[in-house]
């Protein structure tokens, strides 16, 4: 079966600050008759996606759908 990683982000207000913080999530779905199918979800830290877009890297963390993204 194919299987393909997507990465989306929202935004999340919390309780008591006026100011959102935005999730970023990756899902590692799977092809079926039907269309994709989501099998696994994971949350990237604020910190790597800082790391990764000031630096170039994503400070050693590394993500546990590592094999299936090219």
């Amino acid at each position: 079966m194919a299987k393909r990683v997507i990465a989306y982000s929202h935004l999340e207000y919390e309780r008591g600050y006026t100011e959102p913080s935005r999730i970023h999530y990756q899902n590692l779905q799977e092809k079926r008759w039907y269309g994709w199918q989501t099998i696994d979800k994971e949350i990237v830290p604020s910190h790597v996606k800082i790391a990764q877009g000031c630096f170039g890297d994503t400070g050693g963390w590394k993500s546990k759908f590592s094999e299936y993204i090219q």
